[in-house]
């Protein structure tokens, strides 16, 4: 046999293996729907994490057993997974609690409010919006209400709270702003049942909710609560509970310098009138990365952003501080003092130790990802 026949017998092996994968992919497919309507009925949660490891720890053993790369097993598991998250994101959800709740969104036809709002639904509770034309009638849709959840910019959360000093005892009160402590205690002030504070750590334009992050503030009688927090577990996510004034002294970090320095990046861009497709053009796939992270910022509302900035507790000193390193550091450039920038370097390696090279192999892992798709 020559050559060029052995490849195309080799190419066809190669196209009915493929046939093969796409054939397992949908039985696997339908094993899932299968298991979606029983984990329904059972209330088991979207996403369990044992469950998950302990898949990729098995099929890593059986790649070595078999000579194949654990790592790109994962990495294929990692994807099939993802679409199966988002297949039973479009089903209904179980209900963490024994009958179905009345929520109230106070913003429920913001994008986070609608989010929230199909979720809800999904599990089965009932959910009514209410929006600044319809305070005449809130007090009726309040009197029912199991859960009153504030989700309006931050610059109107203080105002509606204090709205809302005529729930019922045993509905609680919660917001889902990204501050806490002053919120939080607004909410103690003004209702005397149960109140707890909610941050999503993700946005709206999620299709599922496995393995994002809900941090809580315990605020009064937690009991009365443990059911929301059980629906977002069910939803998928991971929930944590967090100290407010602890909350907000690392979201000052976490928000306010990171869109600050975006704001800041992006603003140099455009006054330098750079030339956005001869730069994606030249760039490296890390630059092209951060490039995208910059760009996203302004593809969102300014509101939103400018008001973490404005609200950040301890945005400002944070960000003098910033300001302060950054003169120091021009300095430095500017006098060609290579031996004070390298010495300041190694000190920041330091203060990293070991999370520097986890944080480069995650780095990794997301520029290898991130080439793929470009």
């Amino acid at each position: 046999m020559s050559d060029k026949s052995t490849i195309e017998q080799l190419r066809r092996n190669i196209d009915e293996c493929d046939t093969q994968l796409v054939e397992l992919l949908k039985k696997r497919q339908t094993c899932v729907d299968q298991l979606v309507d029983l984990k329904h009925s059972s209330g088991d949660p979207l996403f369990v994490p044992e469950r998950e490891e302990s898949i990729f720890a098995k099929v890593r053993v059986l790649a070595n057993t078999h000579g194949v790369c654990p790592d790109l097993i994962q990495d294929v598991l990692q994807r099939v997974m993802r679409d199966s998250y988002q297949r039973q994101a479009q089903m209904q959800y179980p209900c963490a609690s024994e009958q179905a709740k009345s929520i109230c969104i106070v913003g429920g036809a913001g994008q986070l409010g609608r989010f929230f709002a199909t979720h809800f639904k999904r599990s089965g509770h009932q959910v009514s919006i209410i929006e600044t034309e319809d305070w005449p009638m809130a007090d009726k849709v309040f009197a029912t209400a199991d859960l009153a959840l504030v989700a309006v910019p931050i610059k109107a959360t203080d105002e509606v709270i204090q709205r809302l000093g005529n729930l019922p005892a045993h509905c609680i009160l919660a917001d889902i702003t990204s501050i806490k402590h002053q919120p939080l205690q607004r909410m103690l002030q003004i209702h005397s049942g149960p109140v707890v504070g909610l941050h999503p750590m993700f946005g709206p334009g999620l299709s599922h909710l496995a393995r994002q992050l809900m941090l809580y503030c315990d605020g009064r009688d937690a009991e009365s609560y443990q059911w929301l927090l059980k629906q977002f577990e069910l939803w998928g996510c991971y929930v944590r509970v967090v100290n407010a004034k602890e909350h907000d002294e690392v979201m000052s970090i976490v928000q306010a310098l990171r869109h600050f320095n975006t704001f800041i990046a992006g603003w140099q861009l455009k006054a330098s009138n750079t030339d956005l497709n001869q730069l994606t053009a030249m760039s490296s796939p890390i630059y092209r990365m951060e490039l995208a992270l910059i760009g996203r910022l302004f593809a969102q509302e300014p509101e939103l952003y400018v008001d973490i900035l404005l609200k950040a507790s301890h945005g400002l000193d944070i960000l003098k501080q910033y300001q302060e390193l950054y003169h120091q550091a021009c300095k430095w450039l500017e006098n060609k003092d290579r031996e004070q920038l390298i010495e300041q370097f190694k000190e920041i390696a330091e203060y990293f130790g070991s999370w520097k090279e986890d944080f480069f192999n995650q780095s990794d892992t997301l520029l290898e990802a991130f080439r793929e798709r470009l």
